[in-house]
């Protein structure tokens, strides 16, 4: 191979290995702006509890009855009112949110309530456990969004 040539086979392998590099790059960069742009997203995008959630509370072995959550989430922090209808409403103590599961507790007569539950966009769903008199029963709960 003439000196000429083989320079010239060297230019071109440089500049291509150089446009590479800038692809490279350009790649990496896209890649963390799209990884920003979905965390972002997911983070717009998480459900918040806060509001009015109207459904069913079903003991075992019993039918449902009605069930009312006021919710209010600063955070991880979950505070309101829960009960049967407007007029049968319990402050909600303990009450604490972490992607999605939702866990409180209610005083309730001689007892308390303990909830685990788990929001899926505009629904709720889960168990509640109540104790009380020595004695323990557990029930499902499911919810919509008041609108």
């Amino acid at each position: 191979m003439s000196g000429r040539r083989y320079f010239r086979l060297r230019q071109l392998i440089r500049r291509k290995t150089e446009l590479y590099g800038i692809h490279r790059k350009a790649a990496s960069i896209g890649a963390m702006r799209l990884f920003f742009l979905f965390t972002l997203a997911a983070t717009v995008l998480m459900a918040d509890a806060t509001g009015k959630w109207k459904g069913t509370l079903t003991p075992e072995g019993q039918n449902g009855g009605p069930a009312l959550l006021v919710l209010k989430q600063d955070g991880t922090s979950l505070t309101g009112t829960a009960g049967p209808d407007e007029t049968g409403q319990h402050a909600i103590l303990n009450g604490k949110v972490e992607g999605g599961k939702i866990t409180f507790e209610l005083a309730v007569g001689q007892g308390n309530a303990k909830f685990t539950l788990l929001q899926d966009g505009e629904e709720i769903k889960g168990d509640v456990k109540l104790e009380g008199g020595g004695q323990t029963q557990a029930a499902k709960i499911e919810l919509k969004r008041a609108k």
